[in-house]
């Protein structure tokens, strides 16, 4: 492999490193004539992540468990949320619970915003995935309008208020009859009133 002097305190080495399962590697730093011991190099074959269930919850609600599902997940031991282009994470311990599925204990966020995961298997170095989690609002109704409507039905009601985006598929529910809502912006969702029955 090739070690880049990017700066005077730090050497930078790239290079293919053939993945296995759990072994370490003694590294040296090879020079002209001197060849030195830099430390042990941990080698594992690292976990991918097919799927984080729920992907978004809402800020400042109590603390959810995330399930998340992939390969070579079993010895996750921490999960990282990383706020995006930010310094601000949190740490979630978890647990497995078979060898493609894991329990994560989420923390209480406080900062609405896209969050990075990454993950650790000593606790200690942690290591970026292309998976996000995201923290959004809770919604909130200002009001609706109309209020009226004719029961052969067929009125677009539309309900006014704050951060529907974290809604995923809102839907409206007449009486006793549910209705698939049309998200028109962050504050304002649609829905076209089914025929009901009266009297």
């Amino acid at each position: 492999v090739e070690a880049d002097r990017s700066d005077t305190d730090s050497l930078v080495v790239s290079g293919d490193f053939v993945p296995m399962e759990m072994e370490i590697l003694p590294v040296f730093l090879v020079g002209n004539y001197d060849m030195l011991f830099v430390g042990n190099f941990i080698v594992v074959e690292f976990p991918v992540i097919d799927g984080i269930h729920p992907n978004e919850i809402f800020l400042h609600s109590q603390a959810s468990v995330l399930n998340i599902s992939g390969r070579q997940i079993s010895n996750i031991r921490l999960m990282r949320f990383t706020l995006m282009n930010e310094t601000m994470y949190h740490d979630a311990v978890c647990t497995s619970l078979t060898d493609v599925l894991i329990s994560c204990n989420t923390p209480i966020f406080t900062v609405e915003g896209i969050y990075r995961i990454s993950f650790s298997l000593d606790g200690e170095s942690f290591a970026k995935s292309s998976s996000i989690f995201s923290v959004v609002k809770r919604p909130a109704i200002f009001y609706v309008n109309p209020r009226l409507g004719n029961a052969n039905g067929g009125t677009n009601m539309r309900i006014h208020g704050v951060s529907f985006r974290g809604l995923l598929k809102p839907r409206c529910k007449f009486g006793n009859k549910i209705v698939d809502g049309i998200q028109l912006s962050d504050t304002e969702i649609m829905c076209i009133q089914p025929t009901l029955n009266v009297g």
